[in-house]
């Protein structure tokens, strides 16, 4: 191998190196860009959570006042048929007392 080639080949060879060195430094950068995404993908996991417990919360509370308006419904409509029935029963009174 004569002096230029050697030349030639030690140009190309510093160009790679330099190359790699560049390349390393980009995979550090990924490797931090990769590990910030995983925290915020872990962040907002941890919103998800937060949020569908707030929901489920929000949910039961809801199915309980739905339970007890359909509990008041029932008992307005018992009420409504006592007071029918106790109509009934003073209009038979009154009935009874004109009559005698």
């Amino acid at each position: 191998m004569n002096r230029d080639e050697y030349d030639e080949l030690s140009a190309r060879v510093s160009a790679l190196e330099s190359q790699i060195g560049s390349l390393r430094a980009r995979t550090a950068d990924v490797r931090g860009e990769i590990a910030q995404l995983h925290d915020a993908v872990q962040d907002i996991r941890q919103v998800q959570r937060e949020h569908t417990a707030r929901l489920d919360e929000h949910f039961a509370f809801h199915q309980a006042h739905a339970t007890g308006f359909a509990m008041l419904a029932d008992t307005q409509r018992e009420h409504g048929e006592t007071l029918r029935e106790h109509g009934e029963m003073l209009r038979e009174i009154l009935r009874r007392l004109d009559a005698a």
